[in-house]
């Protein structure tokens, strides 16, 4: 009984951890994710996943599509999905 005991609370003990090393980062990460998506605006300077910066000129976001001007004149289509973090104003400079 004692053994069986001290196996269920080993196996409780590693479910647990597990949880706190990888589940529990995946949803904070997640909910950054759609908190950052949600809060994207015309004009904010972004990062992309790929490291490509730019501003946003406009948003569909029925299709989750954005406009992102890179340089002057040169603006590029791409997902929502792949703004990788909004920089702030100092950042931005």
């Amino acid at each position: 009984m004692d053994q069986t005991m001290g196996l269920v609370v080993y196996i409780a003990f590693f479910i647990g951890l597990i949880y706190l090393m990888i589940i529990r980062p995946q949803k904070k990460e997640k909910a950054r994710k759609e908190a950052l998506m949600t809060s994207l605006q015309k004009g904010a300077d972004i990062v992309t996943y790929s490291g490509i910066h730019g501003t946003v000129t406009s948003i569909d976001s029925n299709k989750g599509i954005i406009v992102v001007n890179v340089a002057k004149g040169v603006e590029i289509t791409m997902e929502k999905a792949a703004v990788a973090r909004v920089l702030e104003t100092k950042e931005a400079e």
